[in-house]
């Protein structure tokens, strides 16, 4: 059997400095792994994103609040989410491709800035602080993002999004919580053991 890491997640946290628990004012964020992005719809907590970072955590995330307010991410109206409808305000703008439309955004930055407040207000923040290579990081990151999905709690996840997950003749990653996370589709994960066969967990 491959030896096991055990890892210990934090939060949930929000993204205001002002927030009782804020990312941007944790211990926590200075350190570097794995995070999970949710959205509390009736008191469940459901994955919208997951990434990894080298960087700290408060780095990255940092990065992330300045693409969305550059407008080169999708926003949802905040109201409709929390109730568990998903209505876009402000689609995908990034690339060169789309530099017109972020210009455009620029220029009707006051109407627009509210609405990326109101949607990053919402979002809460799970850390899962990892030390393994970033290669480690990515398999890690794509398993917990598929496992969310198989398991039925992916109705929230953002499509498009590019993973790396694990390629054939790599070494198995084993890899077990500390407690279970508190999130639909993954309260049952203790152990994850990668590569994953597509069944659910």
């Amino acid at each position: 059997m491959s030896p096991s890491v055990l890892l210990k997640w934090c939060g949930p946290f929000q993204f205001a400095r002002s927030a009782p628990a804020s990312l941007l004012a944790s211990a926590e964020a200075l350190t570097h792994g794995i995070y999970i992005w949710t959205i509390r719809v009736r008191g469940l907590h459901w994955t919208y994103y997951v990434g990894e970072t080298g960087k700290s955590f408060l780095e990255r995330h940092l990065e992330h609040i300045g693409l969305y307010y550059e407008g080169q991410n999708r926003i949802y109206e905040s109201g409709a989410l929390v109730r568990g409808k998903k209505r876009i305000v402000w689609d995908w703008a990034m690339g060169p491709s789309n530099r017109a439309r972020r210009v455009a955004f620029r220029k009707r930055f006051a109407r627009w800035a509210p609405s990326v407040q109101r949607f990053l207000g919402i979002l809460n923040v799970f850390l899962i602080p990892y030390a393994g290579d970033k290669r480690s990081r990515e398999r890690l990151e794509a398993g917990l993002w598929r496992l969310a999905e198989l398991n039925g709690g992916g109705r929230f996840q953002e499509d498009g999004i590019r993973f790396r997950p694990c390629r054939e003749g790599e070494p198995h990653l084993l890899v077990r919580l500390a407690r279970p996370l508190p999130l639909e589709g993954l309260r049952r994960l203790t152990t994850l053991d990668l590569p994953i066969s597509d069944v659910a967990a």
